[in-house]
């Protein structure tokens, strides 16, 4: 079946072959999928059929070839009626299930590059979540779980935040494996603001009885967008929207007292980040299997 002149249906993946859009493998997420070659502006679209057509990389031009693209990995030349690229069109509702959606500044400290974390900070601003919305913040001054007094979590909405901490962030890299976090006390806290925001230093500001917190963020970097797939989530269940701010320099204060560590490097997905960061708009969109639910 053909839409047009060189046009097959394809599925599972395709590739330019001869003049036309063929088969071909493609093992990443791959589903089957009809596709139409429109001439308006060189679009390739697809139609409303079950399923998606599996990622096609995004570098669809060969150096030094402005004819030619690639998909899934194989090359081919487009004909002279569409040169230069093509378009892809996403699925602009992509399928899932929303988890939770806002801001999720974190501040992961080292003394020594090859050693454990020294101080561990996890910031939620939730702006929807199964658990209504609500603030977060996670204060670990003894990762290593020596001290019972020393970790804790401040909250204004206690199942809000165990639902993000037990279901998300225990599965973050930093927080992985670490006993304390299940055990994590949680108290309430009084009032939370951001501080002087100066398109090079942002900062939080925590309340709760007794204790005072401040985390700043300094030297930051230009900001950066990411679409991580489930392989490269910290659950491996979600697709992760976010827009990512590095920070060089980072630090917190415990009613005045500067915690230990500095920022370090972190490569994230093949790019080179920092372990302090801010993240905005971050959503989480479940994929696979069930939402996490507490008891």
């Amino acid at each position: 079946m053909s839409m047009v002149p060189g046009l097959e249906v394809v599925g599972w993946g395709v590739a330019f072959r001869h003049g036309r859009l063929c088969p071909a493998p493609c093992n990443r997420h791959a589903a089957p999928a009809t596709l139409a070659w429109t001439a308006c502006g060189g679009v390739l679209a697809r139609d409303a059929v079950a399923g998606w057509l599996g990622p096609l990389h995004a570098d669809w031009a060969e150096p030094g070839r402005p004819g030619s693209f690639r998909m899934c990995g194989i090359a081919g030349t487009m004909p002279g009626l569409f040169r230069r690229s093509i378009l892809m069109i996403a699925d602009p509702y992509p399928s899932g299930t929303v988890d939770w959606t806002g801001e999720n500044p974190v501040m992961y400290l080292k003394d020594d590059p090859d050693g454990d974390w020294a101080s561990l900070l996890c910031f939620f601003r939730v702006t929807w979540s199964p658990h209504g919305v609500g603030h977060a913040c996670v204060v670990l001054q003894d990762p290593s779980g020596t001290r019972a007094d020393a970790n804790l979590c401040l909250t204004d909405n206690e199942p809000m935040a165990r639902y993000l901490v037990e279901g998300f962030m225990a599965h973050f890299a930093a927080f992985r494996g670490r006993e304390l976090v299940r055990t994590l006390p949680y108290r309430p806290l009084t009032a939370v603001s951001r501080g002087a925001h100066t398109g090079t230093r942002y900062a939080e500001c925590i309340s709760a009885p007794g204790m005072a917190v401040e985390l700043v963020w300094d030297r930051l970097g230009a900001p950066y967008a990411v679409d991580m797939p489930p392989s490269l989530t910290a659950t491996g269940r979600h697709q992760m929207y976010s827009v990512i701010v590095d920070s060089d320099e980072a630090w917190c204060t415990v009613n005045g007292r500067r915690l230990p560590g500095r920022v370090m490097p972190r490569p994230v997905a093949g790019r080179e980040s920092r372990s302090a960061f801010l993240a905005f708009s971050e959503t989480w969109i479940l994929k696979l299997g069930k939402t996490y639910a507490f008891e």
